[in-house]
Order: C-alpha cells, then sequence, then structure tokens
C-alpha cells in the first residue's frame, strides 16, 4: 500500500498502462481522450511550447502551406487546436494525426470530421521511415512510452524526417507532480483512466539527464536541446535550420 502510495520515483516504471491494453473499456478509453483534453490545457504546456518553437517559425514564411505530423495524437485536440491557431493568423498548414491504438484512431476520426485540413492515420512511431518528411513534428507524451534505448533512434529518425523544427513534450519524474496530480485526479478526473494512467505515466517519465544521456548517444546532436517547463515538463527541441 505504502508502495503504491509513495513509489520509488529514482528509477523509471517499465509497465504498461492501462489504455494501452487491448481489453480495456471502450466508455472508460473515450472518456480518457475526452479528458485529456482539459489536461492538455492545464498542465501539459503544449499550446505555448507550439507557439514559442514551431508557430514562431512558422511565421517567419507566412505564405506556405506547412506539412505537420502530430505523432501520438490520442483524441487530436492538440491538432485541432493548432489548426484553428493556424486558420485564426493566417497559415497554411496539412496536418497529419497519428496512433497505433486503432480504437483511439476511430474517435480521432469522427472527431476530425469537419477539418479537412486534418489526416489521421493508424501507425506507430517506428513506422516514421516510411512517412514523408514534415516540416514540423510534435509529440505530446509519447516519449515516456518508449524505452530509454528507443529514444536516440526516435530522435535521429526525425532529424532525417524533419524540415525546420520537431518538439518532442513529455511528462518529468517528480514527486510533487505525483502528489499534486493524484489530488487533482482524484477530485475531478472520474470514470476514466486518467488517475491510475497519470500516475503511472509520472513514475515512467523522463529526468533530465536521463534524457541528456540519449542525446549524446544520437548520431546528429547538432541543434538538439533538451528543455524544462512547469509543471513538471521536459521536452527535446530539434532546431534543423
Amino acid at each position: 500500500m505504502l508502495e503504491r502510495l509513495f513509489p520509488n520515483l529514482r528509477e523509471r516504471y517499465g509497465g504498461p498502462e492501462l489504455m494501452d491494453l487491448p481489453d480495456v473499456s471502450e466508455k472508460k478509453l473515450i472518456n480518457t481522450l475526452r479528458q485529456f483534453s482539459l489536461l492538455n490545457i492545464l498542465f501539459t504546456r503544449s499550446h505555448r511550447l507550439i507557439e514559442k518553437y514551431i508557430l514562431a517559425d512558422m511565421r517567419q514564411s507566412p505564405g506556405k502551406t506547412y506539412d505537420f505530423l502530430d505523432l501520438g495524437a490520442g483524441g487530436c485536440d492538440i491538432s485541432i487546436w493548432f489548426l484553428k491557431r493556424c486558420r485564426q493568423i493566417g497559415l497554411d498548414v496539412r496536418i497529419t494525426c497519428l496512433d497505433h491504438n486503432s480504437r483511439v484512431v476511430a474517435h480521432a476520426r469522427e472527431k476530425c470530421r469537419g477539418y479537412r485540413e486534418i489526416m489521421v492515420i493508424e501507425a506507430s512511431a517506428a513506422e516514421l521511415e516510411k512517412l514523408a518528411p514534415y516540416d514540423y513534428v510534435f509529440a505530446n507524451h509519447l516519449l515516456h512510452h518508449l524505452s530509454s534505448e528507443q529514444w536516440p533512434l526516435l530522435i535521429d529518425t526525425l532529424t532525417r524526417k524533419t524540415r525546420n523544427v520537431f518538439l518532442l513534450n513529455d511528462v518529468r519524474r517528480a514527486r510533487l507532480a505525483y502528489a499534486g496530480f493524484a489530488l487533482f485526479a482524484g477530485m475531478f478526473m472520474h470514470n476514466s483512466f486518467i488517475l491510475a494512467d497519470g500516475l503511472l505515466s509520472i513514475r515512467k517519465g523522463i529526468s533530465v539527464r536521463e534524457m541528456r544521456e540519449a542525446v549524446s548517444a544520437c548520431v546528429c546532436q547538432k541543434n538538439i536541446t533538451v528543455g524544462t517547463a512547469l509543471p513538471a515538463r521536459i521536452f527535446v527541441l530539434g532546431q534543423m535550420r
């Protein structure tokens, strides 16, 4: 019981999250995807990071049509927000949303039906080599699903498949984040996997040291930086031009 309330966060947890299992409740899975949109607004800093590193770069050449890839897009709430933001400031974009879970993809396609600029495909990050290059690549909460040995492979692939900027945003493993999320999700996130999987995600989260070691193992390290943001965020930024 104590281990569940106060887990050891010195090392990463390596087990699966509930929503990744094939036989979980579809109702709870869809509720989880819907509740993620609120978490992304409140905690992940995805909008702010995209504004700072991707939209700022796009504004330098506003007359182009850009290709944007959302890796592990889930319910596509970030891509829908991104499209609306691009429309608001007069930028043209084509968005590809990629996820490996067939039930998640079906939900995302229905959600994105009214957005002609968004295409949702079922594939994993391991299949990136089969895809065409993109101007911008973004991923939220993808890295913690991978082993540390897979991080340099993904980053090296992105350096080959990204023309301008890639941004990988994830959770940093921290006790304060664990305690704070347990309190928030326990109070407000019900009938979903948010509480259980959110706590597992923090246990699977990434320290700055671990990510810097991964970047140092990459074939191409030029123009790749590791940054942090509050609350308990870590990101990898690749600026290819």
